[in-house]
């Protein structure tokens, strides 16, 4: 029972992110339904930013520091620590590009259709919601709340692969869920090895910020053929990207540094 309580409270967590939205959408479509069309946008943007804040109310009023609850130890990663895990999730995320760039365009015609999704016709918006919001809300439920309360119950590599799978099963289309798996997966390690969620936190900064960066690209012919031009461009680019995220692992998050690593 000791055990299990954790793991209810992490798949607890994960249950109000996915039906929060839902649910709040259903009211207002019952008790306002003239504003129902802008709660959808709102919800569409912000609506891991109130889960985020609910939960983190949730645990303050149970007694919990919300730094303990998440994990935020920023000091444990310094400075270079950080500027290494954005680059290394900018690196991912161009052998990311380069490897769904290189598939077949049935394979991928319906993964652009949902991405696409993600973006709006502001920039601003887009870069708040893609950029910041993300990043930030989806460490703190996935790594900070979900993975922390896996790991309390059992061994790092079921509690991040299971954490991984909700974090991949959350992104819906079978590509997507590939590769936020995998991310998911880095992520944990990345938190375990550090001891904080700020590593994690940056890395998926650099991922998302280098997505909304390409989707400037199209605006510039120069920039279209530099990144898309062929396959030896994508290939060039998947390989950058490829060796730059190895370096950078293996130079800072393939060791414990944190030294506060458990079995």
């Amino acid at each position: 029972m000791k055990k299990a309580l954790p793991i209810l409270r992490g798949l607890g967590v994960y249950l109000v992110f996915l039906l929060l939205p839902y649910g709040l959408l259903l009211m207002v479509q019952l008790f306002w339904p003239q504003a129902a069309e802008a709660a959808l946008w709102f919800l569409g943007n912000f609506s891991s930013l109130i889960t985020v804040l609910l939960l983190l109310a949730l645990y303050k009023l149970s007694g919990r520091g919300v730094r303990e609850s998440v994990g935020w130890k920023p000091e444990q990663v310094g400075k270079g620590g950080h500027m290494a895990a954005f680059a290394l999730g900018i690196c991912g995320n161009m052998a990311v590009s380069a490897v769904l760039n290189l598939l077949p365009a049935s394979w991928v015609e319906s993964y652009g259709e949902q991405s696409s999704q993600v973006f709006g016709s502001s920039m601003l918006m887009n870069f708040l919601t893609v950029a910041v919001l993300a990043p930030v809300c989806e460490e703190i439920l996935f790594r900070g709340l979900i993975f922390r309360s896996f790991r309390e119950a059992m061994p790092f590599g079921w509690a991040g692969v299971l954490s991984a799978l909700l974090f991949g099963a959350a992104h819906v289309h079978p590509l997507w869920v590939c590769y936020a798996f995998g991310m998911g997966f880095c992520f944990s390690l990345m938190t375990e090895r550090k001891g904080s969620l700020s590593a994690a936190l940056a890395a998926h900064a650099g991922f998302n910020l280098w997505s909304f960066a390409v989707v400037l690209v199209p605006y510039s012919r120069v920039l279209t053929w530099i990144f898309y031009g062929g396959v030896l461009q994508l290939a060039f680019w998947g390989i950058v990207g490829l060796i730059g995220a190895l370096f950078l692992w293996s130079r800072y998050f393939s060791k414990c540094s944190c030294g506060d690593c458990r079995p």
